[in-house]
C-alpha cells in the first residue's frame, strides 16, 4: 500500500544535491570574475559533495546518470583549478597573480567546471520536471 507522500521522499536529497551544485556554479563564477583563491577551493568542496550525494540517490534513469557524469566532469575541472591555483603561491585570501600561467590556466578549468555545471543544472531541472509530469499524470498527483 503506498502513501500519498511516497513520491516526495526523494525531495530532501534532491535538494541537498542541488543547493550545492549551484553553489559550487556560482561560486566557480565568482572565482572567475574575482580571481580570488578561496573561491575555487569552496567551489570544489561543493561540487565534491554535489557529486557523492548524486552518486547516493542516483535514479535508474539516463538523465539521472548524465546528471552525475556532468558532475564528475566538473570535479575533473575543479580538482586542477585548485592545484594550479596552489602551484601560484597565492594565499587562501588572495587573489592569484593575473601574469601567472598557472592563475590562466586555473581559470580556464574554471571555466569547464561552469559549463558542467549548467549542463547537470539543466538536466536535474529537466529530470524533475519529468518526474513530476509523470507523477501527475499516472499517479494522480495534484499540482500546489
Amino acid at each position: 500500500m503506498t502513501n500519498e507522500t511516497d513520491h516526495l521522499q526523494h525531495v530532501p536529497a534532491n535538494v541537498w544535491a542541488s543547493f550545492f551544485i549551484l553553489m559550487s556554479l556560482t561560486t566557480s563564477i565568482g572565482f572567475i570574475y574575482t580571481w580570488s583563491a578561496i573561491n575555487i577551493f569552496l567551489a570544489a568542496i561543493f561540487n565534491i559533495i554535489a557529486t557523492v550525494i548524486k552518486y547516493r540517490i542516483q535514479g535508474k534513469n539516463v538523465l539521472g546518470e548524465i546528471s552525475l557524469g556532468a558532475s564528475l566532469v566538473a570535479d575533473l575541472h575543479l580538482i586542477p583549478a585548485c592545484v594550479l591555483a596552489i602551484a601560484t603561491g597565492a594565499h587562501f585570501m588572495q587573489e592569484l597573480p593575473i601574469t601567472d600561467p598557472a592563475s590562466i590556466g586555473a581559470v580556464g578549468f574554471a571555466i569547464g567546471a561552469v559549463v558542467a555545471n549548467v549542463v547537470s543544472v539543466v538536466i536535474v531541472i529537466i529530470n524533475e520536471t519529468l518526474q513530476f509530469e509523470y507523477l501527475r499524470k499516472y499517479k494522480k498527483i495534484k499540482a500546489k
